[in-house]
């Protein structure tokens, strides 16, 4: 392995699982330097950081940067790279020390021991990405994603659940299943992929570059991370008794089959709402609609 192919910037979440990233992430480094890598850390102390920080470490010449963390952490360094170099160039891992880590999943590599041996190993096939344009306290602003976006139903869940259920790792996401089915709603949404559209009452739209959300949710299965496309699942209108009903099918990976959802694959996405609708980014809420989302093939490479 050269000398480049051994250094990487390790960017750490410390508060990522509740606080148990800090408390591990002194011996995955270690069993990583040990094996031959040669890893600088830097740590986040807020959020939104680990933006900044990978776009600063390509700008000092890292080619190759670790996410260290959930899925908030791993989109972060995302935005930091794609908005420096979305051409292919940089190598992204991921040390899987969150609440969730969905992306991972798609390629059974959601435990320390195997993330650890697949970056030693240094296999790095290109991935899409995703731009996106939404908005932020009511400004245009561009957001990438490399796992999925939701609006609706879904969002809700995940904002719940950050802001008040994150104490309870992935329970919560059940917790939040519940407390937002009671309160559900069905607003009017008009999504347009590849020229195609269609409009209506919608409970959930996910706009999925890979399979996984939630950690365990399989709510675009089929999907991969190097076909040139993502997938769009909208779940039509439903009762509250319907989406309990149909909720089981998200986590076996049957979702699909279910009457009131379509599916479709694409490169170009518009979604308008009557209303602004929050848009949930990796597992995090990033802004609102109106969303326009356009994939980046082989955008980026990343450690699989």
């Amino acid at each position: 392995m050269a000398d480049e192919e051994k250094r990487w910037l390790a960017i750490v979440n410390p508060a990522a699982g509740g606080g148990k990233c800090a408390e591990r992430i002194g011996d995955a480094v270690d069993e990583l330097r040990w094996r031959g890598l040669a890893v600088t850390t830097r740590f986040t102390t807020k959020p939104g950081e680990a933006t900044s920080l990978a776009a600063e470490g390509i700008a000092e010449g890292y080619t190759r940067i670790m996410a260290v963390g959930g899925d908030g952490t791993v989109n972060e360094v995302v935005n930091g790279i794609a908005k420096t170099r979305a051409d292919g160039t940089i190598t992204l891992a991921t040390l899987p020390l969150g609440t969730s880590n969905s992306f991972l999943r798609d390629f059974n590599q959601q435990k320390l021991p195997d993330a650890i041996a697949r970056i030693t190993a240094g296999t790095a096939p290109p991935c899409d990405l995703v731009r996106c344009r939404i908005l932020v306290d009511g400004i245009p602003t561009e957001r990438w994603f490399i796992n999925n976006v939701i609006v609706g139903f879904g969002a809700n869940v995940g904002d719940t659940m950050n802001r008040r259920l994150k104490f309870m790792g992935k329970h919560g996401y059940s917790v939040g299943v519940f407390i937002e089915v009671a309160r559900l709603k069905t607003p009017v949404m008009k999504i347009t992929v590849d020229g195609v559209s269609q409009s209506g009452p919608v409970t959930m739209v996910n706009i999925g570059n890979s399979q996984f959300t939630g950690g365990v949710m399989h709510i675009s299965p089929g999907a991969l991370v190097d076909d040139g496309l993502f997938d769009v699942v909208t779940i039509g209108k439903l009762s509250r008794t319907g989406l309990l009903l149909a909720f089981p099918r998200i986590f076996n990976g049957t979702i699909l089959s279910h009457p009131r959802i379509t599916h479709a694959k694409g490169k170009k996405l518009t979604l308008e709402t009557d209303g602004s609708l929050p848009v949930l980014f990796d597992g995090d809420i990033a802004g609102t609609t109106p969303l326009e989302a356009e994939l980046v093939p082989g955008a980026i490479l990343v450690i699989r």
